[in-house]
């Protein structure tokens, strides 16, 4: 998005807390889903939307539709957060009668009947690993292990602390609408 809904009072005080930390990680907003998958000897046992199982939603078997064509290795274990996204146009939008990408998500994954053909343009955007052989404080390293393993990531930039201004917060943003 854009930095023009906040006020510049805001955005000094969010630049003088990254000033605090060496290196800052500019990451994406993801506007979808957001998904919690649970890996074990190379099998997602567990999939659920908000996080948690009183609240969210068991999509298990949808999801393995969605991540149907990566083959994790055998001996991967692991918890992995991240965002389910349409990755479609305006056009696909239309078609299936929704009105936003968010509501795309939720609609497609609420239905009860489905094909594989219900799914194509959801994706899972990893993000952060919770638990697993992949967990490290270095959230570049994670993400990338997240990569290594076939799921997309976000769009990130490193960027250092002393770089950090609202031009090139904007920018940035701008850049990845």
């Amino acid at each position: 998005g854009s930095l023009k809904k906040y006020k510049t009072r805001d955005i000094g005080r969010l630049i003088e807390l990254f000033k605090k930390h060496n290196d800052l990680i500019l990451m994406e907003k993801l506007d979808g889903m957001s998904c919690r998958i649970d890996i074990r000897d190379g099998k997602i046992v567990q999939a659920i939307t908000r996080y948690d199982k009183k609240y969210g939603r068991d999509i298990l078997d949808k999801f393995k539709i969605i991540v149907r064509n990566i083959k994790l290795k055998d001996d991967f274990n692991g918890v992995i957060s991240g965002e389910l996204l349409f990755v479609g146009t305006e056009d696909d939008l239309k078609s299936l009668s929704m009105k936003s990408k968010r509501n795309a998500v939720a609609g497609l994954l609420g239905r009860d009947v489905y094909t594989e053909e219900t799914f194509k343009f959801i994706h899972f955007f990893g993000y952060e690993v919770i638990k697993g052989s992949l967990y490290n404080n270095d959230q570049v390293l994670m993400l990338k292990g997240i990569k290594s393993i076939g799921f997309n990531i976000p769009k990130y930039k490193l960027v250092s602390n002393d770089k950090i201004t609202i031009e090139l917060l904007d920018k940035t943003f701008n850049e990845w609408k």
